[in-house]
């Protein structure tokens, strides 16, 4: 019946009442004489049948209403008059619980007083039984007209005579369309006469006879387009109806409302929630922070972790993971799936649009990482002045800035800092929305043809969009052990520059990044498809051909994640070919060997236009490459003395010389190994050279002359009271960080360069050994 399935679980129960059939003629007959009254040729004819079939339904309805339940009849056709007979026949308290829904009713009035009913505007039998009346819940339907009295009137617009203005179209299921449009041709001659008795639909005919949402009878085409014509239409009105009279009797609506409104999930400083749209669909939420304190159920479809209190936050890395049981079905589609994540630090919302069951099994979603570090701030404090108290001099103020240290101590949560990184399946330059997909085997990947092909999400959101799913039968297909290529084609970049905001315009992507990934990975785990992946690609592909060896080519791709990436990237305490699947542009550009501006901007550039990278890629893994330094020397330094190592990654490539140049580039001498000393005969004062600044040339038997622009400063100040590791510049230029050893942080003005001062000195509460900014500048991190 209607949506059986939906409203069993919130009822209880759902049943047939139905009559037995005499055959055709005395069915209509029966119909008649109900209709009409002349009950007495109808005892004659049809009594043993007619009597049986209302004394049953009477008995079900009086004994589900003694049983404290209540009754909604939904009466198609005859059953209306049934329905009627069997209402009439309940006591008065009875009939108190009792509503009805009437659907293709050959009754005028109505069942009982406010009954809704649901017709087609051109079903002949509801038509001619109201003739004068209106009809309020008439659908309209535009499959083709039917000639029920002779010749339409396309003009005429009048239903109120049925006998001159006939209903202009027929409701049909697609297995009777067929026969009337063939070979994309609308065939006139088989409509002539009517097509079938059984074409000719009295309204829900096939509605009625499946429930609804199964088989053919829920979405009806155009023969004339193939366009959809009625989508639920008749479903929707129905469902309507149904909703408004149990709510009326005070069941299902009442029941539900009372279970959510006893849900009162408990609120915490962190809080993990997933909300869906149909209760029927069993989902599960599961994260490693906190605790679960509302769970779902049949009137309700969420499900709530909580932490309470500051006191329980411990730093850590906690997955949330969101997963489906059971059987979906296709009328519970597309399904809404929010997940929502809180902290004091961070909250992100995750908003799915589900069109297919094999999604809802979305996985390990996002992971909540709480760290916990020392923080500055600066503040600015007044002014600092200087003049001779003449009338005529001038004073000049400028100011002052002093750094503030706070060393997150004790359980205080507001201390910690909070992340939420999605762990979704995701194509991203930036996320690559509506990108195709492709999965091929990795052995001879380049002559094999997909296997699988899909579509990354769209959308505008830079967590869901480029989000990719695997159906269970592709999975099913993976052999264990084996490698594959996944293909991103196309799509529009919606967060170009990665600074995690949704750019105005998206840029269109013309070309093809890829993911070499092995079936335990594709089956179990969500990761990234990104420029990385795209690097490693380029540089294994000549492995994968029909001898591909799946150890070797293991080795390869965590070789080259070495190559890439400096820090850890998935938590593991290793760096290897895992890392290069979770990384992320806009969290994890600060984890690469090589600057992204400089070296990966270039490549994802022309990956856009579709243009070769292969010369960039091997560059950009196995040339020569010099770090960024800052160097410093005192006042007075005198000839032979150390200045600093530059740190050059060969990558197995031999240097064969390093010159230096640029301005005081003579002052110094440099070696093989990047060492930099002064030269003879010089010693380095203010009043010689204040400021250097020195380009280094390596050339090497792979590359021919490298010139790097290595932002290198040599300046005079007086030495700190530590032993400097770790230097840091400011964007603009006008400072320097320190990790200054025991002595903490050292922070020093070179706004002048011939007069630099240091301007703050803060220990720190173990030894400093190197210092990053953030990148706004109003932030300095320090390892210790």
């Amino acid at each position: 019946m209607l949506g059986t399935e939906a409203y069993t679980q919130q009822i209880g129960k759902v049943a047939y009442a139905y009559n037995e059939s005499n055959g055709f003629l005395l069915d209509g007959v029966e119909t008649f004489l109900q209709k009409f009254g002349w009950q007495g040729l109808l005892d004659e004819m049809v009594n043993t049948s007619h009597g049986k079939d209302l004394t049953k339904q009477i008995k079900a309805y009086q004994a589900s209403i003694n049983d404290k339940h209540k009754v909604l009849v939904v009466a198609h056709s005859q059953g209306n008059l049934f329905t009627y007979e069997a209402y009439n026949a309940l006591s008065s308290d009875m009939q108190k619980d009792f509503e009805a829904i009437s659907i293709a009713s050959p009754m005028k009035a109505d069942i009982k007083a406010g009954t809704d009913r649901v017709d087609f505007d051109n079903d002949l039998v509801p038509r001619i039984a109201r003739l004068g009346a209106s009809s309020p819940n008439d659908i309209k339907n535009n499959v083709r007209v039917v000639n029920w009295f002779g010749q339409y009137n396309p003009s005429d617009s009048d239903y109120t005579s049925i006998y001159a203005n006939k209903p202009t179209e027929d409701y049909t299921a697609i297995s009777n369309i067929d026969k009337i449009y063939t070979n994309g041709v609308y065939d006139y001659e088989a409509q002539e006469g009517g097509v079938d008795t059984a074409s000719k639909v009295h309204a829900f005919t096939f509605y009625m006879g499946h429930p609804l949402g199964e088989g053919d009878a829920e979405i009806i085409y155009d023969p004339f387009t193939n366009n959809t014509l009625v989508d639920g239409s008749a479903r929707i009105k129905i469902m309507q109806a149904i909703s408004t009279k149990l709510n009326k009797l005070g069941v299902c609506e009442d029941k539900c409302k009372d279970i959510r409104n006893s849900i009162q999930p408990i609120g915490g400083i962190i809080e993990v929630s997933l909300r869906w749209s149909d209760p029927s669909i069993n989902m599960s939420l599961s994260s490693e922070l906190g605790i679960k304190d509302v769970s779902a159920s049949e009137c309700s479809s969420m499900e709530h972790y909580y932490l309470k209190n500051k006191d329980d936050v411990s730093i850590g890395v906690y997955g949330v993971s969101v997963n489906s049981s059971g059987e979906v079905s296709a009328s519970s589609l597309p399904q809404r799936v929010i997940l929502s994540i809180s902290t004091p630090g961070a909250a992100k919302v995750f908003d799915f649009n589900i069109t297919a069951a094999d999604m809802l099994n979305l996985g390990h979603v996002a992971d909540i990482e709480i760290t916990k570090q020392g923080k500055i701030e600066t503040i600015y404090t007044g002014n600092n002045s200087s003049g001779s108290g003449d009338n005529n001099s001038s004073s000049s103020s400028n100011n002052s800035t002093s750094v503030v240290i706070q060393e997150y101590t004790g359980k205080d949560y507001v201390n910690y800092v909070y992340d939420i990184t999605s762990k979704l399946k995701q194509a991203a330059l930036g996320p690559l929305s509506n990108a195709g997909i492709l999965l091929t085997d990795a052995i001879n990947f380049e002559n094999t043809v997909a296997f699988y092909e899909s579509a990354t999400s769209g959308g505008g959101s830079l967590l869901t969009s480029g989000v990719f799913y695997f159906t269970s039968e592709a999975l099913s297909t993976l052999k264990t052990g084996n490698f594959y290529v996944l293909n991103v084609n196309g799509g529009n970049d919606i967060d170009a520059n990665d600074d995690g905001i949704v750019d105005t315009t998206s840029t269109l992507n013309l070309g093809t990044i890829h993911a070499v990934v092995d079936e335990k990975t594709l089956k179990n785990e969500n990761f990234k498809v990104n420029i990385l992946t795209e690097v490693v690609f380029q540089l294994t592909k000549e492995l994968m051909t029909e001898k591909l060896n799946t150890t070797v080519l293991q080795e390869q791709l965590d070789d080259i994640s070495t190559r890439l990436l400096i820090k850890d990237v998935n938590g593991d305490e290793k760096i290897d070919y895992e890392d290069i699947l979770a990384w992320q542009a806009i969290r994890d550009k600060d984890k690469l060997l090589k600057p992204y501006n400089r070296f990966y901007e270039p490549i994802v550039q022309k990956i856009y236009k579709d243009e070769y990278i292969y010369d960039n890629v091997y560059d950009l893994a196995y040339g020569i490459y010099l770090k960024d330094t800052v160097l410093y020397v005192k006042d007075g330094t005198i000839q032979g003395t150390l200045v600093g190592n530059l740190d050059i990654i060969k990558n197995e490539n031999t240097i064969n010389s390093i010159t230096l140049s640029g301005i005081g580039s003579n002052d110094f001498e440099i070696d093989l190994d990047g060492v930099i000393r002064v030269i003879q005969g010089v010693t380095l004062q203010t009043s010689r050279q204040a400021y250097y600044s020195l380009n280094i040339t390596l050339n090497s038997q792979y590359t021919a002359t490298l010139s790097i622009d290595i932002m290198s400063r040599i300046m005079s100040f007086t030495d700190t009271s530590g032993s400097a590791r770790g230097v840091t510049l400011s964007s603009d230029g006008t400072k320097v960080f320190i990790a200054d050893g025991s002595s903490g942080l050292q922070i020093i003005d070179i706004s002048d360069p011939i007069n630099p001062s240091i301007i703050s000195s803060l220990d720190t509460p173990s030894y400093a050994y190197d210092v990053t900014l953030s990148a706004d500048g109003t932030k300095a991190f320090i390892a210790e």
